[in-house]
């Protein structure tokens, strides 16, 4: 708008802004209503979106479907990159996750991003401190707090996590390169100095997901996950 006159554009706003996903939700609250008179189940968040079926049949037709709806009445194209079928056994690639019908982890991308982000602090150059250690913090609180589920396999990842930043805190103290958790400092030694475990995060989500099992009528799934959260 200019001066309360409308102007085409081909400029959106910028990715991750705070209205970003307001107007996606307005833009796409139709194709909301729409997947649901189909009979189509979904899932979105902002303008990612997953449409499940039953079929691979009924999932060619629902992609046929969703893209003709895009185009046609609401004046948008689906991306060729991200829009394909995929079976959940195989598991699927979405918002950082890769859920299949085993489990929900970081996908393999996600991975390598948080330990870049580990790596470029973590320099042998560098020397181990207090703020160093705050830094790390971050890193692994921002991490945990978005990917720790209560499934078996993001512990081991989160274990492995664990034990990955341990030594690379170790080699900047030796300023020395180990391919492994070297013991010459202790766990307790990294708790004195105020390191946080991802492990942490994901027993305390784990409980505070599953408290709600009981009324989806699963407390089989909530005994077991608190009890995993007590190991």
């Amino acid at each position: 708008m200019d001066n309360g006159v409308f102007e085409p554009t081909t400029v959106g706003t910028p990715q991750g802004g705070v209205i970003s996903p307001l107007l996606a939700n307005i833009a796409l609250n139709s194709l909301d209503w729409w997947l649901d008179e189909h009979g189509l189940r979904s899932v979105r968040y902002a303008d990612d979106f997953v449409v499940m079926c039953r079929s691979h049949p009924q999932a060619e037709e629902a992609l046929a479907l969703v893209r003709s709806h895009l185009e046609n009445e609401l004046k948008l194209k689906s991306s060729p990159e991200k829009t394909h079928i995929a079976a959940f056994s195989e598991g699927f690639e979405y918002l950082g996750f890769n859920p299949s019908s085993r489990s929900m982890t970081m996908r393999e991308k996600s991975v390598e991003n948080f330990k870049t982000k580990i790596r470029e602090i973590t320099k042998r150059s560098l020397n181990l401190d207090d703020s160093l250690i705050i830094r790390v913090n971050q890193i692994a609180r921002g991490a945990a707090n978005y990917f720790a589920t209560a499934f078996s396999h993001n512990r081991s990842l989160f274990r492995k996590f664990d034990r990955w930043i341990r030594m690379r805190l170790r080699c900047m103290r030796y300023k020395r390169k180990w391919k492994t958790d070297n013991r010459r400092f202790r766990l307790k030694y990294f708790r004195r100095m105020g390191l946080l475990s991802m492990q942490d995060f994901l027993s305390s989500t784990c409980v505070s997901q599953n408290t709600q099992l009981p009324e989806r009528g699963t407390p089989g799934g909530a005994a077991r996950c608190l009890k995993q959260a007590r190991r």
